[in-house]
């Protein structure tokens, strides 16, 4: 057994090895993997992060692009990774709707991740082709309801967050709409711009160049108005109650990463979110920087499981 002089020379060594344990990191690189292809708004916000984060730590921070597997390869990569903070994940809303749509996933979000940090937010904005003849969100569900059918919706692609929402937004509002699935969103807004598509539940930043050439923004899906774009009005006000949905990006590390270091990068990056010129180059993005606790980020993505959970299934 220990002696008590022995006990507290052993109790006051490990306070005093802590601290250098904890200093420690970064050690190396930082990698974040974005699993999306380079130019996307992940990568940008990741490289606008990242650039920071280097400048903070002292340390590189590598941005490496690992699309495919509707983000699976980029991800399956981070939970695999050594849990030291050396390797993050910068995901988006696919992290959790795969979690209801891949039938055998090779993760599981809900226990492979540690939450860092909620980075951005963005509304998706109901927008209609001017073929419709319609000026305001009402005057769109009253057109859908008299028309069954008839009203066709574009989207990223079979339970992307565009299909998703608006199937959503089917629901909630009585409407039945015809979905015609893409490859992508510029597709989509060529098409609503030649007349083929009637709707879209865009991403702001591919629909707003084109509200000077007909595209008519109706409603954005959040429970409160942009600030980017305040003469938009929500869904809810527009007279569906309870609708609350947005894009996000956040930050993950694998699961046993170390509380310390989890806590210390929340703090890095929510220092670089709030600062005005990082403030200012992801409103170009018409993204809104957040930042915010890792409990908050925990029931940000809790509230999103639940949406999920009871949606997916839904749609079959």
């Amino acid at each position: 057994m220990l002696n008590r002089r022995r006990f507290i020379a052993l109790g006051t060594a490990a306070v005093a090895a802590s601290p250098v344990r904890a200093q420690a990191f970064p050690s190396r690189p930082i990698v974040t993997v974005v699993p999306y292809a380079a130019g996307g708004a992940s990568d940008v916000i990741a490289r606008l992060v990242g650039q920071q984060l280097h400048e903070r730590l002292g340390q590189a921070v590598i941005v490496e692009n690992k699309p495919g597997a509707t983000t699976g390869i980029g991800t399956t990569f981070v939970a695999r990774a050594p849990a030291d903070g050396h390797t993050l994940l910068l995901t988006a809303p696919p992290f959790v709707i795969g979690h209801y749509v891949t039938p055998k996933p090779t993760y599981d979000v809900t226990t492979d991740f540690a939450p860092i940090c909620l980075s951005t937010t963005s509304p998706l904005i109901v927008t209609v082709a001017p073929k419709l003849g319609v000026s305001t969100f009402k005057e769109f569900i009253a057109y859908a309801r008299a028309n069954p059918g008839k009203v066709n919706y574009g989207s990223t692609g079979p339970m992307g967050l565009p299909h998703l929402a608006a199937e959503l937004l089917a629901k909630r509002a009585g409407i039945s709409m015809v979905h015609v699935p893409y490859r992508g969103g510029g597709p989509v807004v060529n098409d609503m711009l030649a007349g083929q598509i009637d709707m879209y539940l865009a991403n702001p930043l591919e629909v707003a160049p084109h509200f000077g050439s007909g595209l008519k923004p109706l409603a954005v899906t959040t429970r409160s108005r942009s600030s980017l774009l305040p003469q938009v009005p929500t869904i809810e006000e527009s007279g569906i109650p309870d609708f609350d949905l947005s894009t996000w990006t956040g930050y993950f590390a694998p699961a046993a990463t170390a509380a310390a270091i989890v806590n210390r990068l929340n703090a890095e990056i929510g220092a670089i979110l709030s600062q005005q010129e990082t403030r200012r180059r992801l409103n170009e993005q018409f993204s809104v920087p957040v930042g915010g606790t890792i409990a908050e980020f925990k029931a940000f993505l809790q509230a999103q499981h639940t949406l999920f959970a009871a949606l997916v299934p839904s749609i079959g």
